[in-house]
C-alpha cells in the first residue's frame, strides 16, 4: 500500500477559485451590459422610424390634399402649424374655405403624430409656381413636417391639374 500523500501542493477539492468565479462574473456582467444597450439603441430606432413614418403619412396626405385643390393650388403657400394650441395656421383659404378645412385636418394628422414629449410635431407648406413666367401651376410644392429634436421629413414634389 502506498502511504496518503499530504502536505504543500496537494489541492483537497477541484471547485473554482474566488479569483475565477469573480472574473466569469465579470465577463457574464459586460455580456448583460452590451445587450441592455442594444436593447435601448433599438427602442431609440423603433421611436425616430415611428416619427419617420408619420410625417411621411403627413406630407403626402397634404399633397393629396393640395393637389385635389387643383386650382386653387397656390393658396396653400405659407402654412405654417406649430404645436398644437400654440398659434393659428396662416396660410390657407379664408375661414370655411376647403383651404382651410384642409389645413385644421392636417393640423389634426399631425396632432397625432408621435412626438417627443419636448417637441410635438408641427408641419410648413411652401408652393411656388414653377418657372414657366406665370402664377399658376403646375407648381413646385415642399412640405416639411419637423418632431423631436431637429427630426424632420421634407417632401418635395410637383403640383399639376
Amino acid at each position: 500500500m502506498r502511504p496518503a500523500v499530504t502536505g504543500v501542493g496537494v489541492r483537497a477539492g477541484r471547485g473554482f477559485t474566488l479569483i475565477e468565479n469573480m472574473v466569469a462574473l465579470a465577463i457574464f456582467a459586460i455580456g448583460v451590459m452590451a445587450i441592455g444597450y442594444l436593447l435601448l439603441d433599438g427602442m431609440s430606432l423603433a421611436q425616430n422610424s415611428r416619427g419617420l413614418t408619420g410625417a411621411y403619412i403627413a406630407a403626402q396626405d397634404m399633397a393629396g390634399m393640395i393637389r385635389a385643390n387643383g386650382t386653387n393650388a397656390l393658396s396653400y403657400n405659407g402654412i405654417q402649424t406649430p404645436a398644437p394650441g400654440v398659434a393659428a395656421s396662416t396660410g390657407g383659404g379664408p375661414p370655411g374655405s376647403v383651404e382651410a378645412t384642409d389645413v385644421t385636418t392636417w393640423e389634426g394628422i399631425l396632432a397625432a403624430l408621435p412626438g417627443s414629449g419636448h417637441t410635438p410635431p408641427s408641419g410648413s407648406v411652401t408652393v411656388a409656381p414653377s418657372l414657366q413666367g406665370t402664377t399658376t401651376c403646375p407648381c413646385t410644392t415642399t412640405i416639411l413636417v419637423s418632431w423631436g429634436a431637429g427630426d424632420q421629413y421634407v417632401l418635395q414634389t410637383m403640383v399639376d391639374y
